[in-house]
């Protein structure tokens, strides 16, 4: 009797192995394609905010005089910097800093007009890039002739 019941328990045993063997291959691979697709979102989703920050940028350029646009934008959650301006002497670009699966990546948007900006975008974080519907008021800056773009609380 004993025999049956050591026999049982093997079998059940290695069923088990057999089942884990194939369980735990494909579990990690899910986790590793959910994460890439989050990756691909969040980039996605900062492209669309660059894009969307140069295209008002250059639109309130071209208007001149005293135009301006508020407009609430989605910023992602895993931004880690935006940098109105740049680092070229022109100030003809925005940089968003995005945190990704496989590090820092820098989304860079050029625009025709040169950019400024009166919001430390990293001073507070949870306020300006956290993950959300944020206003953002872009306007002719006539002291330095430039297109300011800031945060509108």
């Amino acid at each position: 009797m004993d025999s049956h019941r050591a026999q049982a328990s093997t079998e059940l045993f290695v069923l088990v192995a057999f089942f884990l063997v194939f369980l735990i291959p494909i579990v990690f691979l899910m986790m590793n394609l959910s994460g890439e697709k989050a990756n691909e979102a969040s980039l996605a989703q900062a492209q669309q905010l660059g894009r969307r920050m140069t295209d008002l940028a250059d639109q309130v350029y071209i208007q001149g005089g005293a135009a301006q646009k508020v407009e609430a934008l989605f910023f992602p959650a895993n931004i880690i910097n935006l940098n109105v301006g740049g680092d070229a002497p022109d100030k003809h670009e925005i940089v968003i800093t995005v945190s990704t699966y496989n590090g820092e990546t820098d989304l860079v948007f050029m625009t025709t007009a040169p950019l400024s900006t009166t919001t430390d975008w990293t001073g507070q974080p949870d306020l300006y890039l956290g993950a959300g519907m944020k206003k953002v008021r872009v306007y002719n800056e006539p002291a330095d002739n430039s297109v300011a773009i800031d945060y509108e609380p």
